[in-house]
């Protein structure tokens, strides 16, 4: 019965429901009552997503609505999908249980488009299953994949703003739990104004700001800008771990912090006594909310302290990852995450992601994705040696990786660009629009990736090569209609404008041909 920290910005657990230090807001019965009616159907023709951006209250919302259903007697399921999801069991578990009728899965983006492939085959295994997502607005075009779908229609449920019966629940569970803060000594009706002001943000932001009078984004960079030395190092680290849904527990932060073995344990217990850090399920850490998180996470980034981290998460997924171990076991994928291209290009830049793939090749050789994403930083910056003899390393030890193909295809594209006149330059082109149209038959995740690469690099090609204006006008159609077959699909939108450019270079030599 003790309070948790919820009501002060933290991440709501389950007693936190249980005990109804969750305000009830008009939302829950609307998601309550939409499940209710999808439940009345015979035949499942639809799933729920519930979206909003972080600190809205999605998981409080998952939660009561869960409990409230548990407690009408529906058979429930919970899923938690953070770095310990293991695909097979979870679909195992489900499809076993017959009489299981409803299911929430928190965070449902990191299953990507298998949201929607185990949607539509429990929708054949089990007709009376309703399932309920949730996922940050921003990501919701990441898990809907229509095709795999099939009849089954996604219904969006996005978390709204705070209404004023919403501000009423909320400041009667904050008084009867005495956490009312700056708030404490005012009239109900002064209450609810200071509580309007904020209505219109996330209710994280709007409770904090309300009860403790400073933003919440100042006050997360004002406790690490507060902090020095390891403590500060040990609330990043756990930060950016968080942000990225791991938690770390003390053998990896005894791998992090090296032979030192008196000043880290003594900085995480003081950080999990001041209720910076909090304890977490499986032993492991984290920070108060993963909004606090990814605040700590800009600002670490902002103040250019952010490779060090990158590079102790680094060698924690690295050191406890094995050639053998199954890509979908936790350290594998933490690894994935931390050693992304993408992600230290846009983080630290290139310079410095050149030194940490260089600090980390020994403990990494064995890895084909440390060299796939090794070779493709350097593809992407035009240093085509080094990607090919980085990418050549990642297909020699994983030959069948549509990744590394993807990226290889990518390289002979460019190669050919730069010398369109070689004799083996048409080759070249040839090789890699056959590699790309057969990733984009293996993988459809991929399509719009392969579609981008053929269309950039085949448009530089048409101008560049000394192809007829027949045969350039056909290359350049076929090259279209790849774009618009994936369009629909195109969730990082790469394909709008690459569209146009195609359009505009057909419509160009058509025009030329005419004037001729």
């Amino acid at each position: 019965a003790e309070p948790t920290d919820y009501l002060l910005g933290a991440e709501p657990q389950w007693e936190d429901a249980t005990r109804r230090r969750i305000a009830n807001r008009d939302c829950f019965d609307e998601i309550a009552a939409e499940i209710d009616r999808l439940r009345a159907k015979t035949t499942p023709d639809a799933f729920v997503i519930v979206t909003g951006t972080a600190g809205t209250g999605k998981s409080s919302a998952m939660m009561s609505v869960a409990l409230l259903k548990e407690a009408e007697g529906v058979p429930t399921a919970w899923v938690d999908t953070r770095e310990n999801y293991d695909a097979n069991a979870v679909r195992n578990a489900l499809e076993a249980d017959k009489g299981l009728q409803l299911v929430f899965v928190t965070d449902a983006d990191l299953w990507g488009r298998r949201v929607s492939q185990l949607i539509r085959e429990l929708a054949e295994t089990n007709p009376r299953l309703v399932i309920v997502c949730e996922c940050r607005s921003t990501k919701v075009d990441r898990i809907v994949d229509r095709t795999e779908l099939g009849t089954v229609e996604p219904i969006e449920f996005a978390i709204p703003n705070l209404g004023n019966s919403d501000i009423d629940a909320i400041l009667e569970v904050l008084d009867r739990e005495n956490r009312l803060g700056m708030l404490k000594g005012k009239s109900h009706d002064e209450r609810r104004a200071v509580f309007k002001a904020e209505a219109g943000r996330q209710m994280l932001v709007a409770m904090y700001k309300a009860t403790h009078g400073v933003e919440f984004r100042d006050k997360a960079a004002h406790e690490l800008n507060e902090m020095k030395g390891m403590p500060k190092y040990l609330y990043g680290l756990i930060s950016v771990a968080h942000a990225h849904r791991f938690m770390l527990n003390r053998d990896e932060l005894a791998i992090a912090c090296g032979d030192d073995i008196t000043e880290w344990p003594r900085a995480l217990d003081d950080l999990v006594r001041r209720k910076i850090i909090f304890p977490d399920k499986d032993e492991t850490f984290k920070a108060r909310h993963r909004e606090v998180a990814q605040f700590v996470y800009n600002e670490l980034a902002e103040q250019g302290s952010i490779a060090g981290v990158f590079e102790s998460l680094i060698r924690i997924a690295g050191t406890r990852s094995h050639i053998n171990m199954k890509p979908t076991a936790r350290p594998r994928k933490m690894l994935g995450t931390f050693v992304s291209h993408r992600l230290l290009q846009h983080r630290v830049g290139v310079a410095v992601a050149r030194r940490i793939y260089a600090d980390f090749e020994g403990l990494l050789s064995w890895d084909h994705h440390y060299w796939l994403h090794r070779g493709a930083l350097e593809l992407e910056n035009d240093n085509l040696g080094h990607a090919e003899n980085f990418l050549n390393q990642s297909k020699s030890l994983s030959p069948g990786d549509v990744f590394v193909d993807n990226e290889l295809a990518y390289l002979k594209l460019k190669k050919a660009n730069i010398a369109p006149h070689d004799l083996d330059s048409a080759e070249l082109v040839d090789d890699a629009m056959a590699t790309l149209e057969t990733v984009a038959h293996r993988r459809r995740d991929q399509r719009p990736y392969a579609a981008h690469i053929a269309g950039s690099q085949g448009l530089l090609w048409s101008q560049r090569s000394n192809m007829s204006a027949r045969d350039k006008q056909q290359f350049l159609e076929k090259l279209l209609h790849n774009v618009d077959a994936v369009l629909p699909n195109d969730v990082d939108g790469m394909l709008a404008t690459l569209r146009d450019q195609l359009q505009r270079e057909i419509l160009s030599i058509a025009v030329k041909g005419t004037a001729k």
